[in-house]
């Protein structure tokens, strides 16, 4: 679960060292944007959850998180960066 408000930082200094646990990504209502590379190359992600305050998503944010199978968003879809899901050289969703 990711909380706090604001723009979230680059996650992957944060939760590298769990890059091989994390299944569920949740992001808490108050985030406004997913930075850069947040949980890039995370393989074992499968699900996620974006609330309604969160306004954009940057360039690779989930690039790479080959097991991810449902995106949900709370709301209306955000500002969503050409390459943010970006999976196996094809692009999930742009």
């Amino acid at each position: 679960v990711v909380s706090g408000t604001g723009n979230m930082f680059d996650g992957k200094r944060l939760y590298e060292p769990y890059i091989n646990d994390i299944k569920d990504v949740v992001i808490e209502d108050g985030i406004t944007s997913i930075n850069y590379r947040a949980f890039y190359e995370f393989k074992q992600v499968k699900n996620l959850i974006i609330p309604q305050s969160v306004t954009s998503i940057d360039d690779y944010v989930f690039s790479n998180c080959d097991a991810l199978e449902t995106v949900t968003f709370e709301g209306n879809a955000p500002s969503i960066s050409k390459y943010a899901f970006k999976i196996s050289s094809k692009e999930m969703l742009q």
